[in-house]
């Protein structure tokens, strides 16, 4: 299991560049301890997390990057549908998704990480 920042980007190079997290904050861990939520961990390859965020820039008219897309990626594909197969997640009437993260994307990178993933 990787340690720090250095072990996380040696053994995987991705287009999202801040999804990363090592730790999080105590108050979310106390939080989390108090309520006990499931909590579901997906991997979503870069082509989902690029694909999604032109999909969210159509239905938002806002830019994203591609960490964000990752999230985003549970709903415009089928992240969600394959979770529930798998008996992991009920049924899904509404979700929230914190969008965050577009000023450092251009329509000129989301092109590029399109081709550049043959998208």
């Amino acid at each position: 299991m990787p340690t720090s920042k250095d072990d996380v980007t040696s053994v995987y190079f991705s287009v999202a560049k801040c999804v990363e997290a090592l730790a999080v904050s105590s108050r979310t861990f106390d939080n989390y301890k108090i309520q006990k939520p499931p909590i579901l961990s997906t991997v979503v390859p870069d082509s989902g997390a690029v694909s999604a965020c032109p999909k969210f820039a159509d239905d938002h008219r806002y830019l994203v990057e591609p960490a964000c897309g990752a999230t985003l990626s549970a709903i415009y594909s089928n992240v969600t549908q394959r979770l529930q197969e798998e008996g992991k997640l009920g049924t899904v009437s509404n979700a929230l998704v914190i969008v965050c993260g577009g000023s450092s994307v251009t329509l000129e990178l989301l092109q590029k990480w399109k081709k550049n993933l043959n998208l």
